[in-house]
């Protein structure tokens, strides 16, 4: 009788756990749809869709939590089978995908922030003996490049100078500063051109950087770089 008592209780609070069980994987699932797009809605901001990776992966199980949907055990070997071939089919047709990418360009001239970084580096080298502290562009290009070059620059926004209070006028003098824009970007183009205007050591330089992969390149796009040594 005891034994039989546990029971009926265990099946009771189990039973009494069950709508919240089945209102979890909703909640996880719709939170991070829903929120980020209330707060870009509200701050006036931009979100991507890689915020809702997180959701999707819980997609299957809202699909089939429903207690109106049955599932057979044939259809669940199925799905499962469909689960299992789909990051192997993925993975065997990223090589191709990257291609039609490549070929067909990225924004914000993702594709050259590496080469970029590279010749930025070059050109301070050429400035200052000093390692590279601050890189200046706006969002896209500053945030991209940043994190290819090997001193770990702070960064400056030099259309949004309120999104970078670390890198102030003083900051700049005292330890330099390398300055890159797109050349068809005219609005970055003219802010930097009127930071480096009354620097006297201020060095002026263009690259055309192009993309190789498989043999095949991408767009040419050409860069101007400012280099700003430190003040004495």
């Amino acid at each position: 009788m005891e034994a039989a008592s546990c029971r009926a209780q265990r099946t009771t609070l189990v039973g009494s756990m069950m709508p919240l069980l089945t209102r979890l994987p909703y909640s996880a699932f719709w939170a991070p749809l829903l929120l980020p797009a209330a707060a870009a809605l509200a701050a006036g901001g931009q979100i991507v869709s890689l915020w809702a990776m997180s959701a999707l992966t819980l997609l299957p199980v809202v699909l089939l939590s429903s207690p109106l949907i049955a599932v057979s055990r044939a259809a669940l070997v199925r799905l499962l089978a469909v689960a299992v071939a789909l990051p192997v089919v993925a993975t065997l047709a990223a090589p191709v995908i990257a291609i039609a990418i490549h070929r067909a360009g990225v924004p914000h001239h993702a594709t050259h922030y590496r080469l970029l970084a590279v010749a930025i580096e070059q050109a301070w080298r050429e400035t200052s003996d000093r390692p590279l502290r601050l890189v200046g562009s706006y969002t896209n290009i500053v945030n991209g490049v940043a994190l290819y070059l090997a001193d770990r620059p702070s960064t400056l926004d030099v259309l949004e100078r309120d999104q970078t209070p670390w890198a102030d006028d003083a900051r700049v003098a005292r330890e330099g500063i390398a300055l890159v824009c797109p050349v068809d970007e005219g609005a970055c183009v003219k802010a930097i051109e009127a930071r480096a205007a009354s620097e006297a050591g201020a060095r002026r330089s263009e690259v055309e950087l192009a993309r190789r992969h498989l043999g095949v390149t991408d767009k040419p796009e050409r860069y101007l770089i400012i280099t700003i040594p430190p003040r004495p």
